[in-house]
């Protein structure tokens, strides 16, 4: 089963069982995937991106909501930890900077952003990529 089929199987669940939270989250990637299915065909990858960019809205609102607003941070948390299940294993920074100094051959940010891009999409998170990739040519 692939994630397309996986998350609108999630969301019928979701729907059951009136779990308001998971189900509007997953109506809203699905909306995401149906309205770029319209430019090509989806595959995992395309997925895995709409639920990161997703997770950095996410992260932007508990970032920016103030404490008095638990109800606002408790939704954003759980929205956060549901989208986290449909993601692959993140590749740690260890394991990002292990690679990186393994390619010594990389002249700039851009060959290293775009190695990780093609082989790691959905594993990684870039702007890690960049403050690592940074920290060991500084």
């Amino acid at each position: 089963m692939n994630l397309i089929e996986t998350i609108n199987k999630d969301y019928l669940t979701a729907f059951k069982n009136k779990e308001t939270v998971r189900k509007n989250l997953l109506w809203e990637i699905k909306t995401e995937i149906v309205l770029l299915s319209k430019e090509k065909e989806v595959v995992d990858a395309d997925v895995f991106n709409i639920i990161q960019k997703q997770l950095k809205k996410i992260q932007a609102t508990i970032d920016t909501c103030p404490e008095s607003h638990k109800a606002v941070l408790e939704q954003a948390n759980e929205e956060k930890t549901i989208l986290t299940q449909y993601l692959p294993k993140q590749l740690t920074e260890e394991e990002i900077t292990s690679i990186i100094k393994d390619q010594l051959s990389w002249k700039n940010i851009w060959e290293t952003m775009s190695f990780f891009k093609q082989n790691y999409s959905g594993r990684v998170d870039m702007k890690l990529i960049s403050q690592i990739y940074n920290n060991i040519n500084s």
